[in-house]
């Protein structure tokens, strides 16, 4: 879950409801993530480790208010491709 906010924790909190195996919450302000990752039992990561760990990730939910993009495609293939290889990046 990248955000921390109203919508992210309904979602969160619906995705714990069905027993979703682990949750990674970040967000910006690591604080937010970290008092949502604990309401939850999910973890936390750090907003720029976020995308060291995101070839492991199955699904990724984006519930931010930023005005740039977040998760561009390049991360996303880089994902992908260590996901194909097995390795992380």
């Amino acid at each position: 879950m990248i955000g921390a906010g109203e919508m992210a924790e309904l979602v969160t909190r619906h995705l714990v409801s069905h027993m979703v195996k682990e949750i990674f919450i970040t967000n910006r302000t690591f604080e937010h993530a970290l008092l949502l990752a604990q309401e939850f039992g999910g973890r936390v990561l750090k907003f720029d480790e976020l995308f060291e760990s995101f070839a492991q990730m199955d699904i990724v939910i984006s519930s931010t208010d930023a005005h740039d993009i977040v998760i561009t495609y390049e991360k996303i293939a880089k994902a992908l491709h260590a996901r194909k290889t097995n390795q992380c990046f």
